[in-house]
Parts: structure tokens; C-alpha cells; sequence
């Protein structure tokens, strides 16, 4: 076993070889008239089981589904540089900063649309971890609606998604908040500072799928 493995990662996969047997526990139901016997096991629960994951995401997908307004929506990818990913390795508590920083950063870009009244969007946020290919790739999917709600209370519909100005704006949100968390330190300090220079254009952002 690799000496970089995380106890989670092992706790995760002794899990997900135990789902369905006996081992995880189960429940013994009889049947009062006949007699009759049934055990069913218990399930691992894990997002990272193919059975347990696909049905927590089908129910997180309906529990977003119940609160989307009726309204056009559009899909956003917010990729975090490779230069940041170890920091966030070794200190988990930042990825809500890497939401919050998307989440800002689209807030910003559809206000700007109408500065007068400057439109308030529904914007749900999910950061993921990995990439297909399961590497350390931290990404967040942003489902935004097209539009928002302005100071008169009156919907201000949006269709312009700029990817230059919402790559910058991603830049700008995510290393504040990232100084901001690590100012007590010189290293992520300087990682910090260097990349405004080498990413002049702003962080990755994929302006994806419009949905109505």
C-alpha cells in the first residue's frame, strides 16, 4: 500500500468491497404466519460505490431539480491551476473557498450585465476532487440561471456569458480568498503572487451547456 494513501481512501474502498454482504451488518425480517426467514445487508452509502453513488446522485440531482426557478440555466466550469491543487491537498477546509470564489465570480459577471440594477442570479455550486481519469483535478460545476433579479424586483434576463471576463473574475475571487485563508503562510504567499503573472488571461473557466 502506497505510504501517501489517506485513511479515508482505505476506509472508503473496505467499505465499498463489504456493500451488500453480510459484513456491513443487515436486518433480519420473519414472517409471523409462515415462519419464514429473509436478511437483507445493509448498503456501504459511499459516493465512490457504483451502486451507492449513481443512487446519491440521482437524489441529489432531483433535490437540485426541486429548488431550480423556472427560468433558463446555464452550466460553468471553474478549473482550479495545478499550481494551487497541493495546497488544497494538504489542507482540505479550502475547497469552500474554491466555491464560494465561483460562485462570486458569477455573481460579479451577471450583475455587470446591468450595472444600474445590477441582477442577483440562483447559483448552485459543486466542488469536485478528481477528473475522469481519477487525478487530483479540482474543478467546480456551476449551474447558474440566465439572468438574475434586479434592486426594482424585476427579472433581468442574461445571455451574454463572456469566458474572458468570467476567467479573470474566477482569478481575481479565488486568489483573495486563498490569501486571505493563507496569509500566515510565505510559501502558499508566494505561490500565490506568481500566478497573476503567468496566468495574465485569468484561471481556466468552460462558459458550457445553456438549459431551459
Amino acid at each position: 500500500m502506497p505510504e501517501d494513501v489517506k485513511e479515508a481512501v482505505i476506509s472508503s474502498v473496505a467499505k465499498l468491497i463489504k456493500c451488500g454482504t453480510q459484513e456491513s451488518g443487515f436486518a433480519q425480517f420473519r414472517c409471523p404466519e409462515c415462519g419464514n426467514i429473509r436478511i437483507i445487508a445493509f448498503k456501504c452509502k459511499s459516493r465512490l460505490c457504483p451502486d451507492c453513488g449513481r443512487a446519491r446522485a440521482a437524489e441529489a440531482a432531483a433535490n437540485a431539480q426541486g429548488r431550480l426557478l423556472n427560468v433558463r440555466h446555464r452550466h460553468l466550469t471553474f478549473t482550479v491551476p495545478s499550481e494551487l491543487r497541493p495546497l488544497m491537498r494538504e489542507n482540505r477546509s479550502l475547497l469552500s473557498i474554491v466555491a464560494k470564489a465561483a460562485a462570486c465570480a458569477t455573481i460579479k459577471a451577471i450583475g455587470s450585465r446591468c450595472r444600474a440594477h445590477a441582477p442577483l442570479p440562483g447559483v448552485m455550486a459543486t466542488v469536485h476532487t478528481f477528473g475522469r481519469d481519477l487525478s487530483f483535478h479540482i474543478h467546480v460545476h456551476v449551474l447558474c440561471t440566465q439572468g438574475g433579479l434586479r434592486t426594482d424586483n424585476v427579472w433581468q434576463p442574461v445571455t451574454l456569458f463572456p469566458a474572458t471576463q468570467y476567467r479573470r473574475l474566477w482569478q481575481y475571487y479565488l486568489l483573495k480568498y486563498l490569501r486571505k485563508a493563507l496569509k500566515a503562510d510565505r510559501r502558499a504567499r508566494w505561490i500565490i503572487g506568481r500566478l497573476y503573472n503567468k496566468y495574465p488571461n485569468g484561471f481556466v473557466v468552460n462558459v458550457m451547456s445553456q438549459y431551459s
